[in-house]
């Protein structure tokens, strides 16, 4: 069967996650829900940041940004002034994107809510 919704979302904040830890970052929460906002919070050098993460499939190049963005900003204003949109685009190497199947992954990296 074709990967869920649930399981791109999962993927896309998986590697997001992947990319802030890499940079040196610590992610301390996560939530791969697509209805929860933000999906990663993580602390680095530069103190605490948060995430939004979305995902898309093939043949769409970049997740829509939500139309509640400026609410989730505010909403984790107190928290962190460091927000960030992160469009993560996914492709199967066959078009129903099975799970097992091998996915490739397009993500340009963490985008600036300022």
């Amino acid at each position: 069967p074709p990967m869920s919704d649930w399981e791109v979302q999962d993927l896309s904040v998986q590697i997001v996650f992947n990319a802030i830890e890499k940079a040196g970052g610590r992610v301390t929460a996560r939530s791969s829900y697509p209805t929860v906002d933000p999906s990663i919070y993580y602390e680095d050098k530069d103190g605490r940041g948060w995430v939004v993460v979305r995902s898309t499939r093939y043949p769409n190049k970049n997740a829509p940004r939500p139309d509640n963005l400026a609410s989730i900003r505010h909403s984790c204003l107190e928290m962190s002034p460091r927000g960030y949109f992160a469009s993560v685009a996914l492709a199967g190497q066959r078009a129903t994107m099975p799970r097992g199947g091998g996915v490739y992954a397009s993500f340009l990296g963490l985008e600036p809510l300022s």
